[in-house]
């Protein structure tokens, strides 16, 4: 799908849309920039919360396990 296109635009990278659109892994790429741009401790819960939002409840779950829930 195109999810990863979702992704960039809920985290406000959607600007570099064309790059992403020619590697194999937009969504490695997009959250490698992403990561690079929030080191801040609520990194991950932001991320968290905006999965969600975009209704990917699997992603974030996936963060949630690999975090701890006190998150």
């Amino acid at each position: 799908g195109n999810d990863w296109r979702m992704l960039a635009q809920a985290l406000t990278v959607d600007r570099y849309i064309n790059f992403f659109a020619t590697k194999s892994s937009p969504t490695e790429h997009i959250l490698d920039l992403w990561e690079a741009r929030h080191r801040e401790e609520t990194a991950v819960t932001d991320l968290m919360n905006i999965l969600r939002v975009m209704g990917r409840m699997d992603a974030a779950a996936v963060l949630e396990k690999d975090n701890g829930s006190w998150l």
